[in-house]
């Protein structure tokens, strides 16, 4: 089994976990810790990284930090475009008093390199017109500012150099975190524990017990723990209906922001899950109908640059990457049954619901009520189709995308995600127009530079800003993403 699929896998089952609630326990008259010369370690850690721009087919990552005037190296690469932390320390460790006033100076600069060219070039994961990431740490908190903040709406721990708006500067994502260690513990161990709460902030600010697990202690009985609250700023001593709450308006709720924040997640920047099985070749020496981890890329980074995150679960999250029997066809009551037995595991009520958008990477989809052959459905605000063969294979759809079936394929998705984020004909004029050069609405609305648009579907992996003239309209700024709770 992958390596990163056992740990994301342990980790879920940590998340999962009930979330214990019960009365206070201070420190005892007899605790052992000297608290004037009590200190703290502070680990800085990188959790993924992930190429935008860089024009190189397999980049090798470099980091290095900064930390109050000290620099740090890691001497080993992390191969992209999408590279994964999968080491079980910490990047970095400085040691420093638990109460130290003066916060911390933090730099984190990214470097790639290829196999071709040794040289490494720097990378930008800033907001600001510098290619690195600049924060200030507050031990006391376990909180920072800077480039990167609390509320910021690309999310806490993330920061891509897209947010510059200079999209050609080698720009990357970055995902990364910032905990301390409780006095004695080993930091690998303070790297991997779920409780952020600051040895500070145990004493002076909430009085509770130094060697709790406060990441399943819930002391106001609102299902959420303490370390979350008091990461994103909630009082986890004051009751909030976080099932109720949704501060992005992505249509999760906190409890679900909680439960997916292994996967990165983050209560006020906007996310959209997406979850994805395939089905098999009708012959055993032929592909199976697999998203392509290229066209997984081109849709993120599309998102990305309108500070949304697209998580797609095609195994990694433990939850897709399912292989379907293969069929000929798909119907509507086709996939409706898959939907139930791989998405919803039989459940109607599945956690998952409301959660994760679930795509299907089929043959091909028969619309049985029009007798016609399609490359792509949506049903359900929730659920796709997409007809694999039907897009590599129809002369129209390769000749679109130059024949590239990544893109192909990857924008046929695009084209059905929109209409679960509520992109229609009933609003959206342009949308699902004639893709014919014989019929007049290609032409009519050819301004229409968008996936919904069919005379773009196969070729364009984007909505529209609506700044095109006439005949167009902002998908962008009207993408509805709480329809998935109409699932």
């Amino acid at each position: 089994m992958n390596r990163r699929i056992v740990i994301f896998s342990l980790i879920c089952l940590i998340v999962i976990q009930h979330v214990s609630s019960g009365e206070i326990n201070h420190l005892s008259s007899d605790d052992s810790l000297n608290i004037d010369k009590m200190q703290t370690n502070i680990l800085i850690g990188i959790y993924r990284i992930r190429d935008l721009s860089i024009n190189v087919h397999k980049p090798f990552f470099h980091l290095q930090f900064q930390i109050d005037s000290k620099q740090y190296i890691v001497n080993f690469p992390l191969e992209g475009p999408d590279a994964y932390w999968e080491c079980s320390w910490p990047a970095a460790t400085i040691t420093v008093d638990y109460d130290q006033e003066t916060p911390i100076p933090i730099d984190i600069s990214l470097y790639y390199s290829s196999s071709s060219d040794g040289r490494k070039k720097i990378c930008d994961i800033s907001n600001t017109n510098r290619y690195n990431l600049s924060i200030q740490y507050d031990v006391k908190r376990g909180e920072w500012i800077g480039d990167d903040f609390l509320k910021d709406e690309t999310g806490y721990g993330h920061s891509s150099g897209f947010e510059d708006e200079n999209k050609l500067e080698n720009d990357c994502e970055i995902w990364f975190d910032i905990k301390q260690g409780k006095p004695g513990e080993d930091p690998e161990m303070s790297w991997y524990s779920d409780d952020r709460l600051t040895p500070w902030e145990i004493l002076n600010l909430y009085d509770i017990n130094m060697s709790d697990d406060h990441s399943k202690t819930d002391f106001d009985n609102d299902l959420i723990p303490t370390s979350w609250e008091d990461k994103y700023g909630y009082d986890p001593f004051i009751f909030e209906d976080h099932k109720h709450l949704d501060a992005d308006n992505d249509g999760l709720n906190n409890f679900e922001e909680w439960k997916t924040n292994h996967w990165f997640s983050d209560p006020f920047a906007q996310d959209i899950f997406l979850e994805v099985d395939w089905m098999k070749s009708k012959y055993h020496f032929l592909k199976d109908y697999r998203l392509s981890k290229r066209s997984q890329q081109l849709l993120m980074t599309t998102f990305t640059k309108e500070k949304i995150t697209l998580h797609i679960d095609d195994g990694w999250m433990g939850g897709g990457g399912d292989s379907i029997p293969y069929d000929k066809s798909l119907t509507i009551k086709d996939i409706e049954g898959i939907r139930m037995k791989y998405f919803f595991q039989g459940d109607p009520e599945n956690w998952k619901k409301g959660v994760f958008r679930y795509a299907i990477m089929g043959s091909q989809i028969e619309l049985e009520s029009m007798d016609y052959i399609a490359g792509g459905i949506s049903i359900y605000f929730d659920t796709i189709g997409i007809g694999v063969h039907y897009i590599k294979t129809h002369f129209m759809c390769l000749l679109h995308s130059r024949f590239d079936s990544d893109i192909s394929i990857a924008s046929g998705l695009m084209h059905e995600l929109g209409h679960t984020l509520g992109i229609t004909p009933l609003n959206t004029p342009g949308c699902d127009k004639s893709g014919n050069p014989f019929h007049k609405d290609f032409w009519i609305y050819g301004n229409y530079y968008s996936a919904m648009n069919f005379r773009y579907v196969y070729n364009l992996i984007d909505f529209s800003h609506g700044n095109n003239g006439e005949n167009d309209w902002d998908d962008w700024s009207n993408l509805d993403l709480t329809l998935i709770n109409k699932a």
